[in-house]
């Protein structure tokens, strides 16, 4: 293995990164480079150099995600514990369904763009079993859905991050199946 990189080290609300990640060639910082960007079911957006494993961009894309308290070295997320599941419950965005899921997403040389659809929401992650035998694997967690945020198709510049356009899908941000991941 010559590298490997984790989006949610220590995941505590299954965002498994099942995402399709997108291989593209671009220039940064006046150097031509293979790249790879992926969006996370965590709500975060990654893209790394393919061939070394170095972080090029980590940055949130969910408007309301709030699991983080920071970057390590390597640019992965840092969870904040106080958002872990808890006997009381912890307020977290998103849900185990993430922000984004199983939709594909794209990128355009031609305008050097990354699209994907955005789904924000919360849920309630309660832990159902303190002793952490029985939580090792995520058994031992309850979440119960507590409110949609909107849902976007939205286009982020791979090279930083950040995001570059949203547009509402409209009908879909009333909640409903069609608006859950």
């Amino acid at each position: 293995m010559a590298w490997y990189y984790q989006t949610s080290p220590h995941d505590m609300h299954d965002w498994d990164s099942a995402q399709t990640p997108v291989l593209f060639d671009a220039t940064i910082n006046g150097r031509p480079r293979k790249l790879v960007s992926t969006a996370a079911r965590n709500g975060y957006f990654f893209t790394l150099d393919r061939v070394t494993g170095q972080p090029v961009a980590t940055e949130r894309y969910g408007k309301y995600t709030n699991w983080v308290k920071g970057e390590d070295e390597k640019g992965q997320p840092r969870r904040d514990p106080a958002k872990d599941p808890s006997i009381g419950g912890s307020i977290v965005s998103p849900p185990a369904g993430g922000t984004i899921n199983w939709q594909p997403p794209a990128y355009n040389p031609d305008t050097g763009l990354f699209y994907i659809t955005e789904h924000n929401a919360f849920s309630i992650f309660y832990l159902t079993d303190p002793d952490p035998r029985g939580s090792m694997g995520l058994g031992g967690k309850e979440e119960v859905r507590v409110g949609q945020r909107g849902s976007f198709l939205t286009a982020i510049d791979p090279k930083t991050g950040k995001i570059a356009w949203r547009r509402d899908y409209g009908g879909l941000n009333g909640g409903g199946a069609a608006a859950g991941c």
